[in-house]
């Protein structure tokens, strides 16, 4: 048993104690962070403060119970009590705020949609399956194809998420070396958009599926870019566009077990001449698991919702010998973000 305790770290008496109690009620707080995203109280700020009486009366909530949530988000940043019973937004907390022009209010609502998978998690750790299908009866996707109102917010989550991400992406990777790219299930073509904004001479196409495309539309006008955005509906378990110098898949991997994840990388390489470049942006898991990094909480998340999971180098790797390509390099972009490349073999 010796060989598995470690020395004395030096930390105080009860601190380890305190952070393990911390993360156990961590539930807490992301379900009060969950409400507020869901009922749009960070709206009915804006830039002032206000009273908790104030802001209970117009939602309909118990004002001493909507207190204890702000006190409890206060101390992680969101708000901060001004004079007794009055708050106001942070910075931190102006990112739940729809009309924010970096909102995370989308992506914070879909965690909790997401929830009540998240508390079956031992039907996972038992089977190995998500969870997500138990608990709403169908596979991820499916569901939402079924369920407009949940499919809405899972593309607005998506959408913010491509535009947090996407700035990471844009100063950490160089997309000046290539003239035509294939974003590979794209979402509403956020990033695409970005990417061919700050590159005037750019063309791409977006491939997705076709009750997707609507929205990808409406960015690509949104940003004036016509002709030079094209939009393929299909999907691309079948076939992906070809004639494309860079295919991108941004956060799709992760989303699928390794022989679904195979079959994507088999019709990019079908797609792509031998000159053609892959790109994967995704979160990679480290070898080390000494730090709670974001990368850590989607695999788990993939497991419990989607039957996938996130991948180190050496799983990319892996996958990339499976589907026709070579590992070429991997560039961090910032962010947690990683850019995964690979050139057909």
């Amino acid at each position: 048993m010796g060989d598995f305790l470690e020395p004395d770290s030096g930390t105080a008496h009860g601190e380890e104690e305190d952070q393990v109690v911390q993360l156990a009620g961590a539930l807490i707080a992301s379900h009060a962070l969950h409400m507020v995203a869901a009922l749009g109280i960070a709206d009915l700020f804006g830039d002032a403060s206000r009273t908790v009486d104030d802001i209970a009366a117009e939602i309909s909530a118990d004002s001493y119970a909507l207190q204890s949530v702000f006190r409890l988000l206060a101390g992680h940043g969101l708000f901060v009590e001004t004079t007794p019973g009055c708050f106001a937004l942070t910075p931190r907390g102006r990112l739940l705020r729809t009309d924010h022009p970096r909102s995370l209010r989308s992506i914070v609502r879909l965690y909790g949609f997401c929830s009540p998978a998240v508390l079956q998690t031992e039907h996972s750790l038992r089977t190995g399956r998500p969870s997500f299908d138990k608990v709403f009866g169908k596979p991820f996707f499916q569901y939402l194809q079924s369920n407009p109102h949940d499919a809405s917010l899972f593309d607005d989550a998506m959408a913010d998420l491509s535009r947090y991400e996407g700035e990471a992406i844009l100063r950490g990777y160089d997309f000046s070396r290539f003239d035509h790219i294939v974003d590979v299930g794209g979402g509403d073509a956020t990033l695409l958009a970005a990417i061919l904004a700050a590159r005037p001479e750019t063309t791409g196409v977006l491939l997705e599926q076709s009750h997707v495309t609507g929205r990808a539309a409406r960015t690509r006008d949104k940003a004036g870019l016509g002709d030079r955005l094209q939009i393929a509906g299909g999907d691309f378990f079948t076939e992906v566009p070809g004639n494309g110098e860079l295919y991108l898949l941004k956060s799709v991997l992760q989303d699928w077990p390794d022989d679904r994840a195979t079959l994507i990388l088999r019709n990019c390489r079908r797609a792509m001449a031998p000159n053609s470049r892959l790109v994967i942006f995704e979160r990679m898991l480290a070898p080390s698991n000494a730090a709670a990094t974001m990368a850590n909480t989607l695999d788990l998340a993939m497991v419990l919702l989607l039957g996938g999971h996130g991948r180190t180098a050496q799983d990319y790797s892996a996958l990339f010998t499976d589907s026709g390509f070579a590992l070429e390099e991997i560039i961090e972009a910032g962010s947690g973000i990683f850019a995964i490349e690979a050139v057909p073999a």
